[in-house]
């Protein structure tokens, strides 16, 4: 059996990208979630023990996409995977440019979000507003929920069963009042 390249998960090396940065790949969602995956080289994502970054989705094609770097930019290329790759929500079909805060899927539940790390960068992880901002505008999984109801609409209807009550019962005592 082939055994998967390994990770350094907290790596702090400097990857390529500009001096003093390194690019990174946190995973928002599915198997990776919550871990920081450094770019530190030409990097191929898919379900083959060869690729650097190894997902288990059956989604997920054996050799489904590179992450590499022409000149100082990054970019991200398909490699004809059958499910497609999503940058910020929008299938690639041709080599894409990333920047900081992108959002990449490689299946529906595999999204990583692309880091950079700047070495005067002395803040925690958790507090990266583009971190945040992508987990506060992923899709929710249920599309419409029953909205709770509010003191007023709970008091209106209170009302309502009151004035009903009280007519049917007013009703009653005319009613037999007449008999």
């Amino acid at each position: 059996m082939d055994k998967q390249p390994e990770i350094d998960f907290q790596s702090d090396a400097t990857v390529f990208g500009f001096s003093g940065e390194a690019w990174s790949l946190r995973g928002v969602s599915g198997e990776y979630f919550g871990k920081t995956i450094p770019i530190e080289r030409t990097f191929t994502i898919g379900r083959a023990p060869d690729c650097e970054l190894m997902l288990a989705s059956k989604q997920v094609s054996r050799h489904h996409a590179n992450i590499s770097r022409i000149g100082t930019i990054l970019v991200i290329d398909d490699l004809q995977s059958a499910n497609g790759t999503f940058l910020n929500n929008h299938r690639i079909t041709d080599q894409m440019e990333l920047h900081e805060g992108d959002q990449i899927a490689f299946s529906k539940g595999e999204r990583f979000l692309l880091t950079v790390r700047r070495q005067d960068d002395d803040t925690d992880e958790e507090d990266d507003d583009s971190y945040a901002q992508v987990v506060n505008n992923a899709k929710p999984m249920v599309e419409k929920t029953a909205k709770p109801a509010t003191p007023d609409e709970n008091t209106d209807t209170l009302t309502w069963a009151v004035i009903g009550v009280a007519v049917v019962m007013l009703l009653g005592v005319i009613a037999w009042a007449v008999l």
